[in-house]
């Protein structure tokens, strides 16, 4: 299967559309983001922005614009906050770090049922 996302100047950029997605397959994408971010930056590459809502599959599959909400988002379902509010991806927006990056894969790691 060809690459999902690519590095670019410090920058995460989605490659593709993501396939129809699930709430299985939304996590699992999801997952990979934040495997892909943590193994460059264990390599020492620079990654100072994920690309938020337009690489997740997650923000791809719930975040609706209408009411601009992330009903039925199983990071939400957890936190009872929107936009990822009380994970550990605010504090990575505000470190860019290796260890805010594997806070984040942990979490989402542990949404999976």
């Amino acid at each position: 299967m060809a690459p999902m996302f690519k590095l670019v100047d410090g920058y995460v950029v989605r490659l593709r559309p993501f396939p129809k997605l699930t709430r299985k397959t939304a996590l699992a994408f999801s997952i990979k983001k934040w495997e892909f971010m943590v193994r460059h930056l264990k390599n020492g590459k620079r990654v100072n922005y994920d690309g938020s809502a337009w690489t997740c599959s997650l923000c791809t599959l719930y975040l609706n614009k209408v009411s601009i909400g992330c009903e039925g988002c199983p990071v939400r379902e957890k936190t009872g906050r929107n936009f990822c509010y009380g994970t550990p991806f605010t504090r990575w927006c505000k470190s860019s770090s290796l260890a805010t990056a594997e806070a984040e894969l942990a979490f989402l790691r542990g949404l999976n049922p």
